[in-house]
C-alpha cells in the first residue's frame, strides 16, 4: 500500500512539473505581485 502511495505521489509531482513546463511554453507564468482591489464602488456595470 505504501508503495502505491509513493507511486501516486511521484506521478502527480511529475505531472505537475510537466504541466508547469507546458504552461511556461504557452506564456503562462506565476505573477510577481498580486493586487487586490477593494472599495465601495461596484466593479461591474449596471444595466438599465
Amino acid at each position: 500500500m505504501e508503495k502505491r502511495n509513493l507511486e501516486n505521489t511521484l506521478v502527480r509531482s511529475l505531472s505537475m512539473s510537466d504541466l508547469e513546463g507546458k504552461g511556461n511554453e504557452l506564456g503562462f507564468t506565476k505573477p510577481q505581485a498580486v493586487v487586490y482591489v477593494s472599495g465601495s464602488e461596484e466593479s461591474v456595470a449596471k444595466l438599465p
